[in-house]
């Protein structure tokens, strides 16, 4: 697998004024960061969301890379679409969505991390075509010195590949008191 790190640079003058803080262009892609979620590999693939005439399907696929070979759910990713958490992958594996033909700003957040500073969430601002689909990857790494992310629009063919090469996620909102809704 190839992935490409992107970096967002924002030149004098443009569209990034000096009001608009890091805060404000989170919360339009991600949401509220206390937001948590239990995530869950799903051991049968399911069915891709039936898309309505104005939607599109959008997969999140995400590959976590650390140095701990512990079983279980590595790391969270959460994932969200224009200021709203949409739900979360765990470890290696997608979430698949439907969004509404037009421009969507999209999140990927790391959900909790004992190292500090965490990785700052990765944006992509994309337009949806009604019937197209989108593949994004992200790619997370962690090791005892070091915690990383990045997101990419892939390809249709390697977003494929990579879908039928990793499971599922499923994913609920967890509760202010830690307990799964």
């Amino acid at each position: 697998m190839r992935w490409a790190l992107a970096l967002a640079v924002f030149p004098v003058g443009s569209a990034q004024t000096a009001d608009t803080s890091k805060t404000q262009v989170l919360m339009a892609a991600c949401g509220k960061d206390e937001a948590k979620f239990n995530a869950k590999p799903v051991e049968d693939t399911p069915q891709a969301p039936e898309i309505k005439a104005d939607e599109a399907l959008m997969y999140l696929i995400t590959e976590v890379i650390t140095l701990d070979h512990s079983p279980g759910c590595i790391a969270v990713i959460r994932v969200g679409i224009d200021g709203k958490w949409v739900g979360a992958t765990c470890g290696n594996s997608y979430k698949a969505t439907t969004v509404k033909a037009g421009e969507h700003h999209l999140c990927g957040s790391w959900q909790e991390m004992v190292m500090h500073p965490m990785p700052m969430a990765r944006l992509h601002g994309f337009t949806a075509e009604a019937g197209k689909t989108y593949y994004f990857g992200v790619r997370a790494m962690h090791t005892n010195s070091l915690a990383t992310m990045n997101m990419n629009m892939l390809n249709p063919d390697e977003g494929r590949l990579l879908v039928a090469s990793v499971p599922a996620s499923t994913s609920k909102q967890a509760q202010e008191s830690g307990q799964a809704s």
